[in-house]
């Protein structure tokens, strides 16, 4: 039920692009061919707004640097540096893929703290993990920066 109404919310912040209803990010973590992976789709206006930036500053490094500010990710206990290789402009979002080249084996635990724009009222981060099999969710928001998963 909780996966049904995550997966809800997503599709409403992304398909109406002349209405602005829900203030969200969604972040997918999930493993490919090659390691640890996260895309990150959320709002052109919004995250301007946020960072106090024109459309057009920004950029890979430019969103890398707030990534770092702004989320914390530790993996199987080891702090790790998320790197954001490529990030594209789609309508009214913007669309980050990001790898954490240091990840080695199966992720065990996660520990994420993340204040991704919270400066933007009523801001959720909707955290979908495509884990070892499993798929899980977790809002995260003003009241809950922090999310600890075991597998």
């Amino acid at each position: 039920m909780k996966m049904i109404l995550i997966s809800l919310l997503a599709l409403a912040s992304f398909s109406a692009p002349e209405e602005h209803d829900v203030a969200m990010a969604v972040f997918r973590l999930s493993v490919d061919d090659a390691g640890l992976s996260l895309q990150i789709n959320f709002d052109r206006e919004d995250y301007c707004k946020t960072s106090d930036l024109s459309l057009e500053a920004v950029n890979r490094v430019q969103l890398q640097t707030y990534l770092e500010q702004t989320t914390n990710w530790v993996i199987n206990g080891k702090k790790q540096a998320l790197i954001v290789e490529e990030v594209t402009a789609e309508r009214e979002h913007f669309k980050a893929t990001c790898r954490f080249p240091r990840v080695e084996g199966a992720v065990q635990q996660l520990l994420l703290q993340n204040e991704f724009m919270l400066g933007v009222d009523q801001q959720s981060n909707v955290i979908m993990l495509d884990l070892n099999g499993a798929s899980r969710g977790f809002r995260m928001h003003q009241g809950r920066r922090e999310i600890k998963v075991d597998y």
